[in-house]
């Protein structure tokens, strides 16, 4: 009997972790960010197969939110569409201030958040993301297409 309970114990305890060898779990795991435009990547493949659903801005002072309109979404799909490799920075710059306004992008059931901090720096990352933000440089971006500079309007 003590032999039989002691198998069945067995059993359990390696069926149990045999999930753990999903292969999907492995990026889960990984520490290291596989490169610096990686939440980007995500929110324009995201964007392509299903569009925006809502895109909302948050003044982060007052705490104020407004919806984008048309016009404004178009603005928001010029940026990431000038979006260069030369934009993304390799890590944080020196940002001691809080993001002034935020930009929540929701396409389906996922939802991605853009910080923007003033007219040079933003960070870009999905609400449940486990790797750092990333960071892209705006300065070389034109100043129709900069969201700091729309942020700037919508609140005026």
């Amino acid at each position: 009997m003590k032999k039989l309970v002691s198998s069945f114990l067995m059993l359990v305890f390696l069926f149990s972790f045999s999930g753990c060898s999903n292969s999907a779990l492995k990026y889960s795991f990984q520490r290291k960010k596989p490169n610096n435009f990686y939440y980007t990547n995500a929110l324009l493949s995201q964007l392509k197969d299903k569009g925006f659903s809502n895109v909302l801005a948050l003044e982060m002072n007052l705490q104020k939110e407004k919806n984008l309109g048309d016009a404004d979404i178009e603005t928001v799909k010029s940026f990431l569409g000038s979006i260069q490799a030369k934009n993304f920075l390799a890590s944080c710059p020196d940002l001691s201030v809080q993001p002034q306004f935020r930009i929540y992008i929701t396409s389906g059931s996922e939802k991605y958040v853009i910080n923007v901090y003033n007219e040079k720096y933003i960070g870009i990352f999905p609400w449940d993301g486990s790797y750092n933000m990333d960071y892209l440089d705006m300065s070389e971006i034109k100043p129709l297409y900069n969201l700091y500079n729309l942020c700037k309007y919508l609140y005026r």
